[in-house]
């Protein structure tokens, strides 16, 4: 059987010629970026042991009925996410129109980087390290986008969804409405896991997802928090509340959801580009529905603390 992180040999007569997935940009979030990987397993583990050899059209006869399931799932749960979501959101949903220019956008982007040299002052800590580096890279850039947005309170912060009250509320609305939309999102990733290799994807094991695996006790436990709780609420704030509110105000809904989906997702590399970005999607449509981030934060924390869950049962 294949086993996670690797990918089927490709016949060259048959398929195109196999190119790496290229690596993660320093700024994406490690664990992100190793979704791929992690859900591999999880597919594998829907279906029945295959030739070494098998590509993913040889995958399709075994796949078929877990994708299926996935994909009817979706489709029942669906409306019963965005009921939810409708039914539990605030009145004052609506967002007011983010008051941040292109101007301050482009400046986040240079002071972006120029944060990345701090990231060689990160001690080595082992699979902690590349965590850290993201925390404290994504962290810079939320700082700054906090004192631009602190510049133009309260409109500023409310625009990024937050001092608005109701949050908690919201992040039980996101944890709800994320665990109807996971139907979808498998099926997204386990299409994508078996369509790539036709495309010349090759799947290979992250080295930040072997790094964590290894850990155990209590750097387990900072890995955890770290994916799970600091990197969520951090790439939330950024990609969510300042980017896609710039967006909406500058393409309207549809297009500021777009936007930073695609921007989102290539930040976290080829491998990983169209589930991240159907994960994007609706993390941009909740907060959207909800006009708070703690909705889309807690989903986000939700998946990525599932993600660790299930690469520490298959890695």
């Amino acid at each position: 059987t294949m086993t996670p992180g690797t990918a089927a040999p490709v016949s060259s007569t048959t398929r195109p010629e196999t190119r790496r997935a290229q690596p993660l940009p320093v700024c994406a979030s490690c664990f992100e970026g190793s979704t791929v990987t992690c859900e591999r397993a999880l597919v594998a583990s829907l279906v029945p042991a295959r030739d070494a050899d098998a590509s993913g059209a040889d995958l399709y006869p075994e796949a078929g009925l877990g994708l299926l399931v996935f994909l009817v799932l979706g489709i029942v749960l669906w409306p019963g996410a965005k009921a939810l979501v409708r039914k539990g959101a605030p009145r004052d949903v609506a967002l007011p129109e983010a008051p941040w220019r292109g101007l301050d956008l482009l400046f986040l982007v240079c002071a972006t980087f120029g944060l990345l040299p701090l990231l060689s002052l990160v001690p080595e800590l082992g699979g902690l390290r590349p965590l850290f580096q993201n925390a404290l890279l994504l962290s810079g850039v939320g700082a700054i986008a906090w004192v631009l947005a602190e510049r133009r309170r309260p409109r500023g912060r409310q625009a990024l969804g937050i001092d608005r009250g109701g949050d908690l509320r919201c992040a039980l609305l996101g944890l709800g409405s994320y665990l109807l939309f996971l139907p979808t999102w498998l099926f997204a990733m386990g299409s994508w896991v078996v369509l790539a290799p036709e495309v010349g994807v090759e799947f290979e094991a992250q080295e930040v997802l072997e790094l964590i695996l290894s850990l155990e006790g209590s750097q387990l436990v900072v890995a955890g928090i770290l994916a799970s709780v600091v990197i969520p609420f951090v790439e939330e704030w950024v990609f969510r509340g300042f980017l896609q509110s710039w967006l909406v105000r500058t393409l309207g809904a549809f297009g500021g959801v777009l936007g930073s989906s695609l921007v989102f997702a290539w930040l976290h590399g080829t491998v990983a580009f169209p589930p991240i970005f159907v994960l994007s999607l609706f993390l941009g449509w909740l907060q959207l529905r909800t006009g708070r981030l703690a909705a889309s934060v807690a989903a986000h924390g939700l998946h990525n603390g599932l993600t660790l869950a299930w690469a520490l049962h298959y890695g």
